[in-house]
């Protein structure tokens, strides 16, 4: 016990100014994810009931019916809402979808004497989740007055996509999430205290690297080909239905974009020299850039705007945009992507085209 107690203080203690340093960062991380992240993992009244029941009346055959559940963007632009109709027969597209409707005035989106908004079905895909024929349907929404609603940004974004459609340009979004619990504490973080490094986590495996899996590989299933999660290539306006469609719980949120010609061979000119001055620029923590800088570089994950090594060796292929936000909205930051790259727009008002 001696030796061990000799042993202890030879031990470097940690500077106060760094202890504190790390306690501030960390409070300030667990205040981004709190606000930032729209879904909870929680334990709620109905989690203890038994779910066989359900699964019963869940099994029973359909017939022709097709359960459509019509989804859109609340009034804050960052959740979603959706209600069901059924169908007399399977949709193949959707124009074969009904419009519909909602009250505005109880979910904020309008006042009571004007409170009718409409759903335009803009989307479908297969519902993973009731299975069958049945379907999901992203809408846009407008007002009474056949205006589109403030959140509805996809009837811009749809419009700009449109005029650059014969330039082909795909996206790819990235979407990292945090589980957080009903205390608005990081899922299995430690009750007091930080956890380690990431290191170790890191694309973990076993109990004590990763938790709430059973979320993870739940989403996987329905949405194939998406896990950290990650979406595309989707050409124009796919992108945002897509995100949207798979979008929960939001962290942070990466952006790959090229065009036709871009991924044509010789359809990127980098200079591997041209960006080392841009890092002097970059103050940003954890592979982020700094707000107030911005900067490009070759395979930095550390720059706002990232060109993959094989992009520069090829001369083609597509660059990465690692500015936009958690709870960025997809439309908003794919249309600025065109009016800027392909539009050649400047200034922080987007110009108003004529239809």
């Amino acid at each position: 016990m001696e030796g061990a107690e000799e042993k202890k203080k030879k031990v470097p203690a940690v500077p106060e100014t760094l202890k504190k340093k790390q306690r501030n960062f960390m409070e300030l991380k667990i205040k981004r994810l709190r606000k930032k992240t729209t879904s909870t993992m929680a334990t709620s009244a109905s989690s203890h009931l038994n779910k066989g029941i359900k699964q019963v009346y869940m099994s029973l055959p359909q017939g022709e019916k097709v359960q459509a559940m019509y989804i859109w963007i609340d009034w804050t632009g960052e959740r979603l809402c959706c209600k069901t109709w059924t169908l007399d027969s399977e949709p193949t597209g959707v124009e074969e979808l009904p419009e519909w409707n909602f009250d505005g005035s109880s979910t904020f989106k309008s006042e009571g004497s004007n409170s009718d908004m409409y759903l335009v079905p803009a989307a479908m895909i297969r519902d993973p989740f009731c299975k069958d024929s049945n379907k999901l349907v992203f809408c846009e929404v407008f007002k009474y007055n056949s205006k589109p609603a403030e959140t509805n940004s996809r009837h811009t974004c749809k419009q700009i996509m449109d005029m650059v459609s014969n330039q082909h340009p795909w996206f790819g979004m990235e979407q990292e999430y945090t589980v957080m619990g009903t205390d608005g504490h990081p899922f299995c973080w430690p009750s007091s205290g930080f956890p380690g490094p990431q290191g170790p986590n890191y694309c973990g495996v076993g109990a004590d690297k990763a938790y709430g899996r059973d979320i993870v590989e739940a989403h996987y299933r329905p949405a194939c080909t998406l896990w950290e999660f990650q979406l595309g290539p989707c050409e124009g306006i796919n992108m945002g239905d897509h995100l949207w469609v798979a979008c929960f719980i939001l962290h942070h949120a990466a952006t790959n974009f090229s065009t036709k010609t871009m991924r044509e061979e010789n359809g990127l000119n980098c200079d591997p020299k041209g960006s080392l001055d841009n890092a002097q620029h970059l103050t940003g923590f954890h592979e982020t850039s700094n707000i107030n800088d911005f900067s490009a570089s070759v395979a930095n994950h550390g720059a706002s705007t990232c060109i993959p090594w094989t992009v520069c060796q090829e001369k083609k292929g597509y660059f990465e945009d690692r500015c936009p936000s958690a709870n960025c909205n997809p439309f908003s930051m794919t249309e600025a992507l065109i009016r800027t790259c392909l539009l050649n727009e400047t200034g922080d008002e987007p110009f108003q085209y004529k239809n």
